[in-house]
């Protein structure tokens, strides 16, 4: 449960999480202005969830090239995660909170 009724706490921080909205004005393949870490970003067109690789690729952590161009009247979504460091994962046996 996020919350009780009547309060609104976010699921994920601002923090741990980066969200860019590309409206697509003519033909474009590259989108610049992103900010990730490769392997930890997901790209949506017109709210489908493309495939790293065969729909597009993600190497540089600022830019998104797609296979395919997106036209006029798409919309491109790059949703980015933070990652984490290994200080940050309690064990699964004998792991305790502090």
């Amino acid at each position: 449960m996020a919350g009780y009724i009547g309060t609104r706490i976010p699921v994920v921080s601002p923090g741990a999480e980066r969200k860019r909205v590309f409206n697509v004005t003519g033909s474009q393949s590259v989108f610049t202005g992103v900010l990730y870490t490769p392997g930890f970003v997901h790209v949506f067109k017109n709210g489908e969830r493309l495939v790293e690789g065969t729909d597009y690729t993600g190497s540089d952590g600022t830019s998104i090239t797609l296979t395919s161009p997106a036209t006029g009247g798409d919309v491109v979504v790059v949703i980015s995660n933070a990652t984490f460091d290994i200080a940050d994962v309690v064990p699964s046996t004998g792991g305790t909170f502090q």
